[in-house]
């Protein structure tokens, strides 16, 4: 009996040995299986996790650095947009194919504008556009001229154009036509001025061909078209009896051809030719002209700088002679830390002051224009403006993706400069003349621009000249000493967007040491996206009201506003 109970003693103790042994064993088995799972699985909580995948960074969007303009700038220092007399409008939405725009202001104001884009294939795309921007109203004067300090203004500007592409293999076909027409009234300087009316009309027809292989080690662009232009009093315009129209007419040939040495190595090649064909030419100092533009330039590029390496050379024929004008073309960027800068230029070469340009710089400017010296009195075509040395240095810095600094100065070697003047005449007053002569600027100016998501963009430039000209000590003139330019648009809430712009510019004394009243103008343009294709907007332009010149005869208006609409579709 004792045995029996011995027995299933050490029988039942045994089963509790096994028993005891089972879940340790299943704890094992389950060890293993986190194991094997977390290889595949590294969410799971409370476990050594392993990773066989490389480590990820999390991507990040850089925007696209803003790059400098640090070329020669057209004629005069700043470009001037013809007959602008109002702010800026809502632009076109370019993931539509259509769009229209119209406005009306307190001064007569008109802004409108149609565009539509016409796509057929894969190989054909039209685009043409009609541009209409006017006033008909009065403005308040700087000063007292003749008997008044008010003006009844009247002028209208049209534009259109339609180009059509067409991609063959391996160049793009491209036929361009474009139109331009001014009508608008002089300034009463005088009462006894007999015609205050002008008329310019200009036009053109361009072809051109571009290769778009990306493949290919050689690219090139080459086309060739008319210009055309004519203004129907060319000079006196106080007097219909002794007023003439000016006609031009220019043959351009242009071309621009890449070769790649290696990844890093570019060289180019590029050429205009302008035929320059005027009417009445030898009557006012003007014969056919013809000006060839050359620019061979290398490109390079390493890990911390780049370069471009070339030179100006453009011979002139006709005028009653040959010449030729050289000017360097070299401009070097070298990166002192990724996100800073410095660069150094040295350029030059022509700026035609054909009618186009002349035009820009003030389109209620007499062409062709005046000149005066112990030599020659009298009406000439302008003269090409030559830079022979237009040098910089500046720095640039991006110290976060958002904002980008500018710093530079510079210093300028010019012949045939235009400049603006008034001038009193004997018989008729004061009157403004484009006048040209050589000269040399010193210069500096900085830049900033910040932006913030979609919420709120802002820039702001600023620039001092020093001039040394003979004809800044003669007359007075609208050239500019010190600039200043602001504009921000913030996104208040979804589809509402205000811009606030600013533009400052004081002038050069004159002998006397007075100069004119300095531009200051503070603007506000609010847009409304009501629908999905229809914005409207609201522009308020010289909201302080203050009085200046636009242009040698054009005074800026007073407080305006303009409210229209506008609809992509």
């Amino acid at each position: 009996m004792k045995r029996l109970y011995f027995l299933l003693t050490g029988l039942l103790t045994g089963i509790s040995a096994i028993q005891a042994q089972e879940p340790q064993k299943n704890e094992t088995q389950l060890d293993r299986t986190i194991v094997v799972e977390n290889l595949y699985n590294p969410d799971i909580m409370n476990a050594n996790k392993i990773s066989l995948l490389p480590t990820l960074e999390e991507p990040q969007m850089n925007k696209k650095q803003i790059e400098y303009a640090a070329s020669t700038k057209p004629a005069g220092q700043f470009e001037f947009n013809p007959m602008s007399h109002f702010g800026s409008t809502p632009q076109q939405s370019y993931d539509k194919n259509g769009y229209l725009r119209v406005g009306y202001g307190n001064r007569g104001n008109i802004d409108g504008r149609l565009a539509y884009r016409l796509e057929w294939g894969e190989r054909d795309v039209v685009n043409a556009n009609i541009n209409f921007r006017g006033i008909n109203g009065t403005i308040k004067l700087p000063e007292i001229i003749g008997e008044t300090d008010k003006w009844d203004t009247r002028a209208y500007r049209t534009q259109g154009s339609i180009d059509w592409t067409h991609r063959f293999n391996p160049f793009a076909l491209q036929v361009k036509a474009e139109g331009e027409n001014q009508v608008y009234n002089y300034m009463n300087l005088t009462p006894w001025i007999d015609n205050a009316h002008q008329h310019n009309a200009m036009g053109s027809l361009m072809a051109t061909i571009k290769s778009y292989h990306n493949d290919n080690p050689i690219s090139y662009t080459a086309g060739t078209g008319m210009l055309y232009a004519k203004q129907k009093y060319a000079f006196g315009y106080y007097d219909d009896n002794y007023s003439e129209p000016y006609a031009e007419t220019i043959i351009r040939s242009h071309a621009l051809v890449t070769g790649e040495v290696n990844e890093h190595t570019n060289i180019h090649i590029a050429a205009q030719m302008d035929n320059i064909f005027s009417n009445p030419g030898g009557e006012y100092n003007q014969t056919n002209l013809t000006i060839l533009q050359m620019n061979p330039y290398i490109t390079s590029k390493g890990v911390n700088w780049e370069a471009r390496m070339g030179l100006h050379v453009n011979p002139l024929f006709g005028n009653g002679g040959t010449d030729l004008s050289l000017a360097p073309n070299f401009y070097g960027e070298y990166t002192i830390l990724p996100k800073y800068k410095a660069y150094l230029q040295a350029d030059g070469g022509h700026v035609l002051n054909d009618f186009r340009n002349v035009n820009r710089f003030d389109p209620y400017a007499e062409f062709p224009i005046f000149k005066e010296d112990k030599n020659e009195i009298g009406y000439y075509a302008p003269k090409h403006t030559f830079h022979q040395l237009d040098s910089r240095l500046g720095f640039k810095a991006t110290p976060i993706n958002e904002l980008a600094l500018q710093l530079y100065v510079g210093y300028r070697i010019t012949e045939n400069q235009l400049f603006s003047t008034r001038f009193t005449d004997h018989n008729y007053g004061d009157l403004g003349r484009l006048m040209q002569d050589d000269a040399n600027r010193f210069y500096i100016g900085a830049s900033a621009q910040y932006a913030w998501k979609d919420i709120i963009s802002t820039q702001a430039s600023f620039e001092w000249n020093k001039w040394d000209s003979d004809m800044l000590e003669k007359y007075s003139t609208l050239t500019p000493e010190a600039s200043f330019q602001w504009n921000t648009t913030i996104r208040l809430i979804e589809d509402l967007h205000v811009g606030v712009n600013y533009q400052f510019e004081r002038y050069v004394k004159d002998m006397d040491g007075s100069r004119f009243h300095a531009k200051s103008e503070l603007g506000l343009t609010t847009t409304y996206r009501i629908l999905d294709k229809l914005n409207t907007y609201i522009t308020a332009n010289n909201i302080l009201n203050q009085k200046y010149y636009e242009y040698m005869l054009q005074p800026a208006q007073g407080f305006n506003i303009l409210i229209g609409a506008a609809l992509d579709f």
